[in-house]
């Protein structure tokens, strides 16, 4: 199944952690199986959910193949200097994320 009427998904603040992150990366593929995909979306915000640098890294896997996302927003979650080298590279193959915030916690 694909969603593609959604464009923004805010998750602010759900405790989300890695395994979280990791499964909703998983929405974000080109072609998603077994999960919905979110194909259309192009902002979402999952900022303060305690993601660390494995939740990051499941992100910049699929930032490396999606085409749509925007937006990208990981402020004020645990992710240390593996996680943002790997989200930055993997930038380097994604034309369409214009906006990704990364703002540590206070």
């Amino acid at each position: 199944r694909v969603c593609e009427n959604l464009s923004t998904l805010n998750l602010w603040s759900n405790s989300i952690l890695d395994l979280g992150a990791g499964l909703l990366s998983l929405t974000l593929r080109p072609n998603p199986e077994g999960v919905l995909g979110l194909r259309g979306l192009r902002s979402l915000n999952i900022a303060y959910n305690g993601i660390t640098d494995i939740g990051a890294g499941s992100f910049a896997k699929v930032l490396r193949e999606n085409s749509t996302l925007e937006t990208l927003d990981l402020s004020n979650n645990d992710l240390g200097s593996e996680g943002v080298r790997g989200l930055t590279e993997a930038l380097a193959f994604n034309s369409s994320v214009t906006r990704l915030v990364l703002n540590p916690k206070p």
